[in-house]
């Protein structure tokens, strides 16, 4: 794995980098499935009071097909794959909420004649 100040990105990383977007991109899937082409990106910030070039923090988010940006984790980590995986945590916490609450909603349905109803 790249030194955490480094901002070049080495093929261990890489490859974990496609293992996260991929778990990401599940996790969209499940939380905005009429998002036909959600977009993930990550920007560099060189730090502007260090020598170094390789100084600075990463940042990553998950746009919609608009444009918005629906999960960040804004300029706060110094390597690519920390921030990737503070987003899938992000994410992943988004589903935990969501299932959550489809559980509380099936554990209220009540068979009747008619069909399943909710509380």
């Amino acid at each position: 794995m790249a030194s955490t100040t480094d901002n070049v990105i080495d093929s261990n990383d890489e490859s974990h980098l496609k293992v996260l977007k991929d778990q990401i991109l599940s996790n969209l899937r499940i939380l905005q499935p009429d998002i036909k082409d959600p977009i993930i990106t990550s920007a560099f910030e060189k730090n502007k009071n260090k020598e170094s070039e390789d100084a600075g923090l990463w940042t990553a988010s998950v746009w919609n097909d608009d444009k918005e940006v629906l999960y960040c984790t804004y300029g706060i980590h110094v390597d690519l794959v920390t921030a990737m995986r503070t987003l899938l945590r992000l994410t992943s916490v988004a589903v935990d909420a969501k299932l959550d609450k489809w559980q509380k909603t099936w554990r209220s349905a009540v068979y009747t004649d008619d069909g399943l109803k909710y509380d």
